[in-house]
């Protein structure tokens, strides 16, 4: 089985890491070896932001956040497209995505 190539977070969400067994946050993101792409919302917790410590950590492998500071957790896959301003970073956000994946495949 070939291992994943890149990744995108949509939906940045690190809650457990710790109680399941895989330590710190950022100690979880330094494990990852292959380019991850975050898009945060503007209420996503500090650490997932862009300069953010798990952003930081995912450089290393070359990923980064991208911020979505008007908009709130999971507006990508749960957002009211109806609402122009959330359609507008949703198209943003997946063009982000598209960016990131052509890069790195």
């Amino acid at each position: 089985m070939e291992s994943l190539r890149v990744g995108v977070g949509a939906h940045p969400s690190l809650k457990n890491e710790r109680s399941c067994g895989f330590g710190s946050d950022e100690a979880l993101a330094a494990r990852v070896r292959t380019p991850l792409l975050l898009l945060s919302a503007g209420n996503d917790p500090p650490n997932v932001q862009p300069g953010g410590a798990v952003a930081r950590a995912l450089a290393a492998s070359g990923g980064h956040a991208r911020a979505f500071p008007t908009m709130d957790h999971g507006w990508v896959t749960r957002g009211d497209v109806d609402d122009g301003a959330v359609a507008a970073e949703v198209e943003r956000a997946l063009e982000e995505t598209l960016a990131f994946l052509r890069e790195h495949v």
